[in-house]
């Protein structure tokens, strides 16, 4: 099996993931597999953030269960915000419809793809500290 048009349909849905493009690029699955990844990386970012500006917890550093929890804690929050924006950016696709969203310009393109995502890290941020208690 040559690897190239594999590498290629996950280069341009990559691509089209950031880009919040209606357009799925490769199987409809891809984008939510895009969106956990992304997830993953901010939950081993802010867990390893956490760690290095907790002094007390330099002793617990080898300790797998603090780990392991602090890292599903992060990736509870991290997933509710991820799918919140997602969410939030297929109702507006939705709403607005494609043509609409195309001819946006100047302020409210800006508003538009600005204001989702942060009413999605308030939303998912909300959900997802009450989830992981």
């Amino acid at each position: 099996m040559r690897l190239e048009p594999v590498l290629h349909i996950l280069r341009q849905s990559w691509n089209s993931w950031l880009g919040s493009d209606p357009h799925a690029t490769g199987p409809a699955w891809l984008k939510i597999v895009w969106t956990m990844v992304f997830c993953v990386v901010w939950a081993v970012f802010f867990t390893l953030l956490g760690f290095a500006l907790d002094s007390d917890s330099a002793a617990r550093w080898g300790t797998v269960s603090d780990w392991w929890h602090w890292f599903r804690m992060n990736l509870v929050i991290s997933f509710c915000i991820g799918f919140s924006i997602r969410s939030l950016f297929a109702i507006g696709h939705r709403v607005l419809g494609l043509q609409r969203l195309q001819s946006l310009s100047g302020v409210a393109r800006l508003l538009y793809f600005n204001a989702l995502p942060i009413a999605g890290v308030f939303i998912g941020s909300m959900v997802g500290v009450a989830l992981a208690g």
